[in-house]
């Protein structure tokens, strides 16, 4: 499936690309959109143009996806399933080092997809109510991937905790798509302060931010 970091291999607009399996020429359309979303924007993003690169009629594009917004879900959810596995923790690393360690892919990504994310991601997430829905579903998924950590470090994670780790994600968004616009600090002092930062902001105790170290 397609996402922001696979870009497809370039084609001139308009030229046939002969017979297809339906997988094959699907995987192509997605391939396309994603290049025609990140250029444009999903505001921008037409199926006029989609079938035109891809060398096919409209009415033979919707014989593959029933609608646009069937087409921009698909990429949108695609690029959102690369983030999530990108900042899956290693299990065989303590709490703290998972949080420095999902930091660090984390800003990463942002920084190797910095256009294609804030098209996809941010524009997608002000789009439509279904890719909102999306885009949030990744926020709620890594922050349970540092809520996990917590609970097999013995930390009790509370419905206050809770709150705190999810706007914990939403602030380390924030900030890492304000650095790659503007970026005045190396990538590793960027992931220290957020990391710095993250454990300050939560109520952890000394002996919990012990045990984050040792777990």
């Amino acid at each position: 499936m397609s996402s922001i970091t696979e870009p497809a291999a370039e084609i001139p607009a308009g030229r046939p690309r002969g017979r297809m399996t339906r997988d094959a020429r699907r995987a192509q359309l997605l391939e396309l959109a994603t290049e025609l979303i990140i250029e444009r924007g999903v505001d921008g993003f037409s199926t006029n143009e989609l079938a035109r690169r891809a060398g096919i009629s409209n009415p033979l594009l919707f014989h593959y996806f029933p609608t646009r917004g069937d087409i921009v879900l698909e990429v949108v959810s695609a690029t959102i399933e690369d983030l999530v596995e990108q900042v899956r923790p290693n299990p065989e690393l303590s709490p703290i080092d998972q949080l420095k360690e999902g930091l660090s892919r984390y800003v990463a990504y942002v920084e190797r997809t910095r256009n294609g994310y804030l098209s996809l991601v941010r524009g997608a997430a002000a789009a439509d109510a279904d890719l909102r829905a999306v885009v949030d579903s990744s926020r709620t998924r890594i922050a349970g991937y540092f809520v996990d950590s917590l609970t097999a470090a013995g930390i009790e994670v509370d419905a206050a905790m809770s709150l705190l780790v999810r706007g914990a994600v939403a602030f380390v968004e924030e900030i890492a798509l304000h650095w790659v616009s503007s970026p005045q600090l190396d990538r590793e002092d960027l992931v220290q302060l957020l990391r710095d930062s993250l454990l300050r902001s939560l109520p952890f105790s000394a002996e919990q931010l012990e045990a984050l170290t040792t777990a």
